[in-house]
């Protein structure tokens, strides 16, 4: 893989992830916008729960070792592969402690019923939320050096993300709305397009 390939294949492993991140930390359970989803908590919870799971897994395997497997057969794209291309690591001592500690989530909870930790109590999601954190921060230091590497410094990417969970608060907030004035008279017609025009799409 050429460097300008592997730059352009972390940057969207990279931003897939930042915006899963702040649709998590800035629409979901941000305080100013909490009343907003109050009577759709139940299905909010479930959400954040799903997306902290898929972060963690979809951001973990980018730490895996460069080879895996029998004698190495397999291959993987991750982080050991960037440094070892542009001869630079970035990953501090706090970087991988919270490697390992979501490596652990994933690989004892996540990908495996892992019979001995299924007794343990398993960390608080908002643990694995500031550990992902700290991951993703990683990678954008592990993203600058592919960049500068490559003489390249567009950060379109990072306009993309502002602009998509911006585009998801807004749908949530519309969806909240909806909810806690399905009772009234003024709204329900809007519930009724919504579901007829569902089930014309979905074929019904």
């Amino acid at each position: 893989m050429y460097p300008i390939e592997m730059q352009e294949r972390f940057e969207s492993e990279l931003y897939s992830a930042q915006i899963m991140f702040q649709i998590l930390d800035e629409c979901i359970f941000d305080e100013k916008i909490k009343y907003r989803i109050k009577h759709a908590r139940p299905f909010f919870n479930t959400m954040y729960v799903l997306i902290v799971d898929s972060l963690c897994a979809r951001i973990i395997r980018l730490f895996d070792p460069e080879t895996q497997g029998r004698n190495g057969m397999h291959e993987n794209f991750c982080v050991d592969r960037v440094e070892k291309v542009v001869g630079k690591s970035v990953i501090t001592d706090a970087d991988t402690f919270a490697i390992k500690a979501l490596r652990k989530y994933r690989d004892k909870h996540l990908s495996h019923a892992d019979l001995k930790t299924s007794t343990e109590e398993l960390p608080p999601h908002q643990e694995i939320k500031n550990l992902i954190s700290i991951a993703i921060d990683a990678l954008h230091r592990v993203n600058d050096t592919i960049l500068i590497h490559n003489r390249n410094t567009d950060t379109r990417g990072r306009r993309v993300v502002t602009r998509t969970s911006a585009q998801f608060n807004e749908i949530m907030t519309y969806g909240a709305f909806l909810i806690e004035h399905k009772d009234s008279d003024e709204y329900r017609s809007l519930l009724q397009d919504f579901h007829e025009w569902h089930r014309e799409k979905e074929g019904y």
